[in-house]
Formats: structure tokens, sequence, C-alpha cells
């Protein structure tokens, strides 16, 4: 009797360690898939879906852009309403950022097929001395040629910023209809002013 109680406590301990190192498992695998999800610099994340053909813009209660005023690299001041009536893209960016660079290659695509109906804003959340020629030398470097300037006002606290590149794309009437954090390649932004436009 007491070999055989010893044997099924033996055969419950053994199971016990399977189905914890099962668990443990299981935890790894979806630790592993939740980093890869959360810092993948290319993933691309919406905060405003497209409407329904039958839905207004009141219906689908899209937030309202925030206001801002700067002054670009030029020396030229400008205030986000400045364009209304026109889509305008907002590149929330650094010119010392790896992916920035990445994302601002992927605009000058975006802005030479459509630069008569969306303005671009390049907006360096990185200031101090000397950034102006930074940014000055950033511009020549990649060809930019939409206006850049260094956010002195907050306007990356406006609008929630949580990593840089992120780009937001605000439509005629200057309500925010996409949002991406990461890298947004052109033909995703592409397809997101043509659904303004309505052309899809």
């Amino acid at each position: 009797m007491g070999k055989r109680l010893r044997a099924q406590i033996s055969k419950k301990k053994t199971n016990n360690s399977k189905n914890a190192l099962m668990t443990i498992g299981a935890l790894t695998v979806f630790l592993a898939l939740l980093i890869v999800v959360v810092y993948n610099p290319m993933s691309q994340s919406k905060i405003v879906e497209t409407p329904q053909s039958n839905m207004t813009k009141s219906d689908m209660r899209y937030p309202l852009a925030q206001d801002f005023t700067l002054t670009d690299i030029n020396g030229k001041r400008f205030t986000l309403g400045d364009f209304k009536g026109k889509i305008v893209i907002l590149d929330f960016m650094g010119a010392t950022c790896k992916p920035c660079k990445q994302q601002v290659v992927e605009l000058v695509k975006v802005h030479s097929a459509y630069s008569d109906k969306v303005e671009i804003l390049s907006i360096s959340v990185q200031g101090g001395k000397g950034m102006d020629q930074l940014l000055q030398s950033f511009a020549e470097s990649y060809n930019v040629k939409w206006r850049i300037a260094i956010d002195v006002e907050g306007a990356q606290f406006k609008y929630r910023l949580t990593m840089i590149p992120t780009v937001i794309m605000i439509d005629g009437d200057g309500y925010v209809r996409f949002r991406h954090e990461g890298v947004a390649e052109a033909p995703t932004i592409v397809h997101e002013i043509r659904t303004i436009l309505g052309e899809v």
C-alpha cells in the first residue's frame, strides 16, 4: 500500500510539473508576440475608422484637429488653420531619429504626387541650439519641399504624442481622420488621401 501511495504522489508531482511548464511556455509565447506588436516601428495605428457611406462626420464624431502656430526654419510664421480646405499631414519627427528619416522618404513620394491637394508640415519635437541649421541640412539632404518647424508651442502635447515618427492626417474641414505611430509607407498614405477625397 505504501509503495502504491508513493507512486501516486510521484505521478501527481510529474503531472503538476508538466502543467507548470506548459503554462510558462504559453506565457512566454504570448509575451514575445506582445513585444513584437508594441515595439515594431513599422506598425500603423488608425485612431479613426473610415466612416460608412451613410454616416456623416458628426455621426462618426471625428476629433477636431487642435490649432497651433509655429515659425518654420525659414522664419515664416504659420497656423494650422491657414490650410483649411486642404488635406494636412502632420509629421512629428526628429532630425536625428532614424525611423523619422525613413518616414520623410515616404512623404517625399506622397508630396510629389499630391502637392496640389496636400500640405505636409514636419514638426521637430527636438529643439535647442543649432537645431534650425540641423533641420536645414536635413531638408536639403532629403529634398524636403514643405514646411519644417520646431515645436516650441507644445503641439506634440495637444496631439498626445507617444513616439516619433507619428503621422496625423487632417481633412479639409479640420477633422483628424488617420493617425500612424511608426513609419507609414507611401501607398498607405496615398490610399488614405484618396479615401478622404472620395476616390475609393
